[in-house]
């Protein structure tokens, strides 16, 4: 992998918590980070208790500092609190595409509990920190693929606002794309001081397709400024902001963690009620304040919570639920009239509908979901694991 030629000399240091094989995660990244840009690897090796990881963290970043911490993380769900929260925790910029980009990656390859993996990174002080898993093989193919050249474009970023985008070569299949900086406002990471304070600048009755979604937020104090796709959507919901009101999510979520953690990671979220007194939440990528983001409703719904990408609109994208009160076309409809209407061809296969994109539909069929385009399918895995993968793409297109 090419490196820019002005990043040269920078010092890495390893931190392994747990039962993880540090000599082998040591070797891994020697073997596979250029050695001009990354001359210098310190190794540590921790039990994984929170204090110390902390403690690890902050000398390494702070008393003796380094330009790169990686942090390597085993998968054990057995633990109340694990080494990647507490280094995620405390991240002055957090940055989470970088794990996003990891378990999507892992997914791809079928690497086992690829959902679950722990991964993430972000800036503290003047380094870049970041979270993989403890596993060689896995770093060795993630750190060529996707991994290596996310870090040195943050790297090269460090002094300026960091967007990062996939090299030519090395970006995901359908479906697994990560953000890119120059996707339309999608910035990876928003600065905390850009989101408005709560209720600043916001405008009334915002709404999908003759349905309710509270206060959005005017992009621009100009009267003529152009209103968003996503606040036209809110508009013909007519919804109505809760301000005072923090969001929740369905209780589904407990048990969708990929999911849940792309959601997380919104950098401004809000309730919204509908006209019926339900309340939704909603998320912003990267915040609600900009024409370009990537915002979601969800809302209860079976078999899954409902998701509405808002910034579709006025194509209606998203997951969908049984019954007739949903915000989208019905899970219950026959899914060929859709899927010749966005795809021009009838599904080869029949199932029953579970998405709607703009230039295809899902469908479940034998506890598996595929995306159909009009001229192959294409399995997406579970439902759930379906579920977190378009909730992914869709905070970040």
């Amino acid at each position: 992998m090419p490196a820019p030629t002005e990043l040269r000399g920078l010092r890495v240091h390893l931190l392994v918590t747990g039962r993880a094989d540090a000599s082998a995660m040591a070797t891994v990244i020697r073997e596979n980070l250029d050695a001009t840009v990354f001359p210098e690897l310190t190794t540590a090796a921790l039990a994984g208790r929170p204090a110390e990881v902390e403690a690890a963290v902050e000398r390494a970043v702070h008393v003796d500092p380094h330009d790169l911490v990686i942090v390597a993380v085993p998968l054990d769900l057995s633990l109340a609190v694990r080494a990647d929260r507490v280094v995620l925790d405390n991240l002055e910029t957090p940055l989470p595409g970088l794990g996003e980009l990891q378990r999507v990656f892992a997914a791809r390859v079928e690497e086992p509990e690829a959902w679950l993996l722990p991964s993430g990174g972000g800036t503290r002080g003047g380094a870049l920190v970041v979270v993989v898993p403890a596993r060689p093989a896995f770093f060795a193919q993630a750190w060529h693929r996707v991994l290596g050249p996310q870090v040195i474009a943050a790297l090269a970023s460090m002094e300026g606002d960091v967007t990062l985008e996939l090299p030519e070569g090395s970006k995901p299949g359908a479906g697994e794309r990560v953000a890119s900086g120059k996707d339309e406002g999608a910035a990876l990471v928003a600065p905390a001081e850009e989101a408005a304070p709560g209720g600043a600048g916001q405008r009334p009755g915002v709404a999908v397709e003759g349905r309710a979604i509270g206060q959005g937020s005017a992009p621009d104090p100009e009267e003529d400024a152009p209103v968003p796709s996503w606040q036209r959507a809110l508009d013909s919901l007519g919804a109505v902001r809760q301000p005072e009101v923090w969001p929740e999510l369905p209780e589904a979520f407990d048990r969708m963690a990929a999911a849940r953690e792309v959601l997380d990671g919104a950098g401004e979220r809000a309730t919204v009620e509908l006209e019926s007194g339900e309340r939704c939440a909603l998320y912003g990528f990267p915040d609600l304040q900009r024409p370009g983001s990537k915002v979601l409703l969800v809302r209860r719904g079976d078999p899954l919570p409902e998701v509405v990408a808002l910034h579709r609109h006025p194509r209606p994208v998203g997951v969908l639920v049984s019954g007739d009160d949903g915000l989208l076309p019905s899970a219950d409809l026959l899914p060929d009239p859709l899927a010749e209407e966005r795809t021009g061809r009838p599904t080869p296969n029949g199932g029953f509908l579970f998405a709607l994109e703009q230039d295809g539909v899902y469908v479940e069929r034998g506890g598996r979901v595929y995306r159909w385009d009009g001229r192959a399918e294409e399995e997406m895995g579970t439902p759930r694991q379906a579920y977190a993968s378009l909730v992914l793409k869709w905070s970040q297109l």
